[in-house]
């Protein structure tokens, strides 16, 4: 998942997992 954003990199490193976490709550 990488999408260009206006975000600090270490934010949006800390989206990323978030979502990838909550993806992953979702298919379990």
């Amino acid at each position: 998942y990488i999408q260009s954003n206006p975000f600090p990199p270490s934010l949006s490193l800390s989206l990323t997992v978030h979502n990838t976490k909550v993806r992953v709550f979702i298919l379990t």
